[in-house]
């Protein structure tokens, strides 16, 4: 089996902190993800209000992810890719980052997860799973790992 079929993709930087959402700017900074600052921050419904508040990013453009869909994720995608942005944070739970990865994947941006349930593995998977009514199981597509 080659190496990097063996390879088990892992974020860049994990930083588990009260206030951490709000040095998002200083990460994206010094990981050289996104230098000039244009970025595209999607945040779920239970938070996002609050989150978008807490972030010291001038450039950033807030999008609000209502469901974990393919068609909520090809929205965003489209979003993004009629943007210039250097990156996109998905900041929320499991369906707000699944869909920023697929949409960043659309968009060929990286994608920087930031968790605020660390009760999923959607900060290090490469896939993003959905479910539709039409599909007997569940079905997942292949994205990147998030940075």
């Amino acid at each position: 089996m080659p190496l990097l079929a063996r390879m088990l993709p892992s974020p860049l930087a994990i930083d588990v902190r009260r206030g951490a959402i709000a040095s998002l700017g200083t990460v994206l900074a010094d990981r050289r993800i996104a230098t000039e600052g244009r970025i595209a921050v999607a945040v779920g419904p239970g938070q996002g209000a609050q989150i978008a508040a807490d972030l010291d990013l001038p450039q950033c453009e807030v999008f609000q992810v209502e469901e974990g869909t393919v068609d909520a994720a090809t929205e965003l995608g489209k979003k993004l890719r009629s943007g210039a942005y250097e990156a996109v944070a998905g900041i929320g739970g499991g369906k707000t980052i699944d869909v920023t990865k697929f949409a960043a994947t659309m968009a060929g941006i990286p994608m920087v997860a930031v968790a605020t349930n660390l009760a999923h593995d959607g900060i290090a998977s490469p896939s993003a799973p959905w479910s539709t009514r039409a599909a007997s199981r569940p079905s997942a597509s292949p994205c990147p790992s998030p940075w």
